[in-house]
């Protein structure tokens, strides 16, 4: 569990430029649609680059849907757009006059000037509102891509190039000569010009057209620029990759994977730990090593030209390695070398060992076999051995690249070596554009967020990232019903009405909010408070709460319109309180609140608590929930999304519990009611227990649901992420009162607004676990006994739970004959192990729409095949079906006994005959009137579904049996 409340973590990464999710209505549309779908930017110059990098979860719009791609950047919102594209999350402790730690920008302005492409002004002042103008942009670029500067500045070709300050110009003729930068159809490039959002997004994505930003396996591209991996998981298979990559700081600790992988450029990795970056089969042209933070495990199995290492690492290299000249910095103190690997030449400017030998800072030598031959200082700095196959290559547009430290002429990095100055860097003395701080956007000398909206809360602007359903449930697939609660089954009420306990220790439940003034140090002794806040102040506390500011329906067709007024959120009497009114405000018909703990307050497991009271009355829809911190695994709700809880107005006795994940979407909960009360007419406490791989939910301190299976697969994937993801790291709270929607519905005359539609809440308590939380263990339900496998496995649509055991699999569109669809999926078969055999299988399945299907199978290929099942055509009937090379003839027989369940068996008999067998009990057994004869070559036998239109339904197929004995799922 991890707390971040540093005032470099208020509101990290926060500009307009964030990630936002689909809404779950367009989730099953492509989702650059979806990103882009009413927006201003389709028919816009960038538009090709503004949707990319909406689809990739890095651009997102403003409260109005909008994109404003013509509007200009500051200074803040440019860094943050850097740092989101590398990952930086270290930060230093340089303090700025102009930057409160209130500012939202303050986090990232401490990430960018320890990764020193941007530090401030002698005055120091930082200027995060200025506007960045072009050639402050190419500075900055040229130091976080390092990019060699140009010898010749006065080369530039554009008009007014005298107009480029000195301390700007190698930069951006660094960025030109490469292709990068593009001046105007006048041939200016207009230094002092501010850069647009969409000029800030087309650069970039000319900088680095491929991101890695999702943890996956990605395979056979060539990649024409520069690549960027900025998150651990990542592997790269068989690519050529003609730029350079960019192994960046998002990877943190974890891992990154080169199998079979040619980089022509020069591979940077600041990413990496102990667990390490891993070279399988792959070639360098050249490596640069540094992170001045942690030592970089690095496993090599391949070719490099030229590596610089220039801070600690522990370097291993098989015996199918080849570097040709590795260069270790004085700045790369306590490096070690191991392995059988061939180094040409190394020369070191540090002591380090290789193999346990030691080795004395300015020796140089060869290592072959791991053995050191040589080892006597260099006589001045020896010039790395060149390149096979040619010199090095030079960067895209034809600059070439100088040679690394060992022989260094490439510009000096943080890291222990001076940058060039440059604005916001060092030493520049006056303001960008040449004197006095530029005026703000609209004459105001210290504007409001971009967006015109008042100083976000959330990272992104004026607004947080729309959410599915925006603070409450998204809308469900199939419209605006409910979701169904597995089974469909109401949770009971409590064995005789019990008066339920508030903690999870016991203890009576005080009846007027606020009347617990302090948190208990231990409520339970296997937890530990570790994040609480009881609202016993006169304000929200903007150190542990963001505000949420706009409408738009979120998703759902909400009514309302968030707001940080009084009148709508406060805290009053000891409780927090968020109130919906009806009013009209900036379009909507209804204002309430929403606050979330983003960049304040974000965790992996633990148990959370709220206790609060909870309105009534039709279209009020209280929800407390949790979203992901980061969308690893991409837009919802591949990256998960927690419901505490959730309320209907007009059920005001019921509430739900549920989590959402899944790509196709997917989602599971329970839902607990209350006997003869409301949850309107006092607090109760509301509560999970989320421990790896399994999330539990409360009312009161009882029990109601527990959920241990789920999955995720990120777009493009054919497999899950390793479970038990999504729920497997950092997410936040969200607690907001939205008002109608497609679930709950909209206000009528029913709802009294008489009555004050607020949700109080009197205390949020986070608490972290005692003790080792147990290996999760492989995903429930998705382990089959020995003997069995799939054909056409989608691992979404089935999962094995109860006892005895029973499969459960979803149909999905698929026939054998109709080529207009795909080839049925989830075949699960086996082996008979006999020549004739006789398998039966309990088959419980509604088929009430066309060409439902599901059933046993004795399956050849998709041309030969015995089936025999539950299938509508036109009536619920008993289909018995053989395919014989490539058609299908169908027996049907009035199915009217069986409603839903029957028993199902098909024998195979000699001469290769096949009767089929149909019962109510498993007992007495009903011969089908045809039989067929099929003579099929090693047949498997199973279970299928399939369907062809209607929407998918589960079968759920148990009691299998070959040859008189029970088989496992």
């Amino acid at each position: 569990m991890i707390i971040r409340k540093t005032i470099f973590s208020l509101l990290s990464a926060c500009t307009l430029l964030v990630s936002v999710a689909i809404p779950v209505a367009a989730a099953d549309q492509p989702s650059l649609n979806t990103k882009t779908e009413n927006t201003d930017v389709d028919h816009h110059w960038a538009s090709v680059q503004l949707k990319k990098w909406m689809d990739q979860d890095l651009l997102s719009g403003y409260e109005d849907g909008t994109i404003r791609p013509d509007q200009a950047m500051t200074r803040a919102e440019f860094i943050a757009t850097i740092n989101r594209i590398f990952g930086f999350a270290a930060v230093n402790n340089a303090s700025f006059s102009d930057v409160k730690r209130s500012d939202w920008y303050a986090a990232d302005i401490a990430k960018a000037s320890k990764a020193g492409y941007a530090s401030g002004y002698p005055n120091q002042t930082f200027l995060p509102l200025a506007l960045v103008t072009r050639q402050d942009a190419s500075v900055m670029l040229q130091q976080v891509f390092h990019l060699p500067l140009t010898p010749d500045p006065l080369s530039l070709s554009f008009r007014d190039a005298a107009d480029i300050q000195s301390y700007a110009a190698s930069a951006v003729q660094s960025l030109a000569a490469a292709g990068y930068l593009t001046g105007y159809p006048d041939g200016t490039f207009e230094p002092e010009r501010p850069l647009s959002r969409a000029e800030a997004v087309a650069i970039m994505d000319r900088m680095a057209p491929k991101m890695f930003t999702v943890p996956a396996t990605y395979t056979g591209e060539q990649i024409h620029g520069n690549a960027v991996i900025n998150t651990p998981g990542v592997t790269l298979t068989d690519m050529q990759i003609d730029g350079n990559l960019y192994l960046a700081e998002g990877i943190g600790s974890g891992d990154a994977v080169l199998k079979n992988v040619v980089v022509n450029g020069i591979t940077y990795i600041s990413g990496g730990g102990s667990h390490s970056i891993h070279m399988e089969g792959s070639r360098l042209n050249k490596a640069v090593l540094r992170n001045v933070d942690r030592s970089i495990r690095v496993v090599l199995d391949g070719d490099i030209n030229e590596f610089t290492i220039e801070s600690q690492a522990i370097v291993e290299i098989s015996d199918h390695t080849r570097i040709g000249y590795l260069s270790v910095a004085a700045s790369a103190n306590g490096t070690t070398v191991i392995g059988d690997g061939i180094i040409e030449k190394l020369k070191t400017d540090v002591d380090m060992t290789v193999n346990g030998k030691e080795i004395k800072q300015g020796a140089s030598m060869q290592v072959t076999g791991g053995k050191v031959k040589g080892n006597t200082p260099s006589a001045g700095g020896e010039e790395p051995t060149s390149p096979l196959g040619g010199g090095g290559a030079s960067q895209p547009g034809g600059v070439t690249e100088p040679t690394q430290p060992g022989g260094v002429t490439e510009p000096t990095q943080p890291g222990g070596v001076t940058e060039p100055t440059q604005p916001g860097g060092v030493t520049e003395p006056t303001q960008p554009g040449g004197g006095t701080e530029p005026t703000q956007p609209g004459g105001v000398t210290e504007p409001t967020q971009p967006g015109g909206v008042t100083e976000p809360t959330q990272p992104g602007g004026g607004t947080e990232p729309v959410q599915p359903g925006g603070g409450t449930e998204p809308t469900q697939p199939g419209g605006g019903t409910e979701p169904t609660q597995p089974g469909g089954v109401t949770e009971p009420t409590q064995p005789g009405g019990v008066t339920e306990p508030t903690q999870p220790g016991g203890g009576t439940e005080p009846t007027e909010p606020g009347g617990s003034t302090q948190p208990p140090s231990n409520v339970d002794p296997n937890w530990t408070l570790v994040w609480d806040d009881e609202f016993n102040g006169d304000a929200i506390d903007t150190y542990k709460w963001n505000f949420v500011e706009g409408g738009g329906g979120y998703g759902n067709n909400e009514l309302q319109y968030y707001t940080q007024r009084p009148e709508n959120v406060r805290v009053e009497n000891g409780s927090l309180v968020l109130q919906a009114r009806p009013e009209n405000y900036k379009g909507s018909s209804y204002t309430s609140a929403k606050l979330t703990t983003k960049g304040k307050g974000d965790w992996t497991y633990g148990r959370y608590e709220i206790r609060a009271k909870l309105p009534s009355g039709k279209g009020m829809w209280p929800a407390i929930w949790m979203m992901p911190s980061k969308s690893d695994f991409g837009g919802w709700p591949a990256s998960g999304e927690i419901d505490i809880m959730e309320l209907l107005g007009h059920e005001p006795n019921k509430i739900y519990g549920t989590i959402h994940y899944g790509n196709p979407y997917d989602h599971t909960g329970g839902n607990y009611t209350l006997e003869n009360r409301a949850f309107s007419d006092d607090f109760h406490t509301y509560s999970i227990e989320w421990k790896p791989g399994q999330i539990q939910w409360f009312v009161d301190g009882i029990l109601y649901s527990t959920k241990n299976d789920w999955y995720s697969r990120s777009t493009n994937q054919t497999a899950d992420n390793p479970y038990p993801a999504p729920f497997d790291r950092d997410f936040y709270l969200q607690l907001n009162l939205a008002v109608g929607g497609n679930w709950p519905g909209n206000p009528d005359a029913t709802t009294d607004w008489t009555v004050p539609k607020q949700m109080a809440v009197d205390y949020v308590r986070v608490y972290t676990y005692n003790g080792q939380y147990p290996d999760p263990g492989p995903r429930p339900g998705k382990n089959l006994a020995a003997g069995w496998s799939w054909v056409r496995e989608n691992g979404a649509n089935w999962y094995v739970d109860g006892n005895p055991k029973q499969m459960n699999i979803t149909t999905q569109d698929g026939s054998f004959t109709n080529t207009q669809t795909s080839l049925p999926g989830n075949m699960l078969v086996r082996d008979p192990g006999t020549t004739d055999f006789a398998f039966s299988a309990k088959v419980k399945f509604n088929a009430s729409a066309n060409f439902e299907y599901a059933g046993l199978i004795v399956y050849q290929d998709d041309k030969n095949y015995i089936s025999l099942g539950r299938c509508f055509s036109g009536a619920n009937q008993i289909r018995f079906t053989k395919g014989q090379a490539g058609t299908a003839t169908d027996k049907n027989y009035t199915d009217s006994v069986f409603p839903q369940e029957i028993y199902l068996k098909i024998e195979k008999t000699s001469n290769n005959m096949y009767n089929g067998y149909y019962s109510q009990d498993g007992v007495t057994w009903i011969k089908t009137t045809d039989s067929f004869s099929l003579p099929l070559t090693n047949p498997r036998i199973g279970l299928f579904t399939r369907k062809l239109g209607p929407a998918a339904k589960s079968a759920v197929f148990s009691d299998f049996s070959l040859n008189g004995e029970a088989v496992s799922y």
